[in-house]
């Protein structure tokens, strides 16, 4: 939980969130994203889930 929970929440999760959201509309919106290399990556189990085993490379290109 990364903003708390219960009586200890985040004061400034409303706004994380809406800055989060903004910022991925832009991205998205901004830049073509394709994998560094062909093929599948490996993956490993790391706490509850699956990430992968050489960090995810991405090439980011202007639309």
């Amino acid at each position: 939980m990364p903003f708390g929970g219960g009586a200890h929440t985040c004061l400034g999760d409303r706004l994380a969130m809406v800055q989060m959201r903004t910022f991925l509309q832009v991205f998205t919106r901004e830049l073509a994203l394709s994998p560094a290399w062909p093929g599948d990556e490996r993956v490993r189990w790391k706490a509850f889930c699956n990430v992968q085993a050489a960090g995810c490379r991405v090439i980011a290109r202007p639309r």
